[in-house]
């Protein structure tokens, strides 16, 4: 039975109740069934966990009795509907209607990135410092300190630079992986 069908039978079978309470049930399924197709489920699936129209209309019609029965004052008439859902579809709906994964997450990867960030500028802080050996060493050249002096600070200072450079760039890389992968994983958590 497709789904169209089940909600048809509903509607007939609940003939005789106000049309707000028709429409409020039937919106009421609507909204869950497409929840759940959009979650993957196929229509005999949500159709066996909602019921058989008749069982449905027998909850609206008993739910819509009690209402009468205790709001006979009251002009406004609601239809309170339940039946199980499973809990891992719960959580999913709890997840996408709040931010509750969503900030240790986002905290998570604020730290990390903002650690890679640091390690990249101390990745150009070498690169500055091997920049500023490199300047001594030509001091202690012209300063008369020997040719070995400056040959080992020059050393240092390329050393310096070098590293400063790759650790610089593979950590901004990292960076941004690290960045794309948790707003890749942020956007398929609300979106499936």
């Amino acid at each position: 039975m497709t789904y169209t069908k089940w909600e048809s039978e509903l509607k007939s079978l609940l003939a005789g109740l106000p049309e707000k309470e028709i429409e409020e049930a039937t919106r009421y399924y609507s909204e869950i069934y497409g929840d759940k197709r959009d979650a993957g489920f196929s229509d005999e699936d949500i159709i066996k966990e909602f019921g058989t129209p008749e069982e449905c209309a027998e909850k609206i019609r008993a739910e819509a009795s009690e209402d009468s029965e205790n709001n006979d004052n009251s002009s406004e008439k609601t239809v309170n509907i339940s039946f199980k859902i499973p809990e891992k579809e719960r959580m999913k709906k709890i997840a996408k209607t709040t931010l509750f994964p969503v900030i240790p997450l986002a905290f998570a990867a604020f730290l990390t990135i903002a650690a890679i960030l640091s390690f990249a500028a101390s990745g150009a802080s070498i690169a500055i410092g091997g920049a500023g050996s490199l300047v001594l060493s030509f001091l202690h050249l012209f300063a008369g300190d020997g040719f070995l002096v400056f040959l080992s600070m020059f050393g240092i200072g390329l050393a310096g630079i070098g590293l400063g450079f790759i650790l610089t760039v593979a950590f901004l890389y990292l960076a941004k992986k690290i960045s794309v992968k948790a707003f890749n994983y942020l956007k398929g958590f609300y979106t499936k």
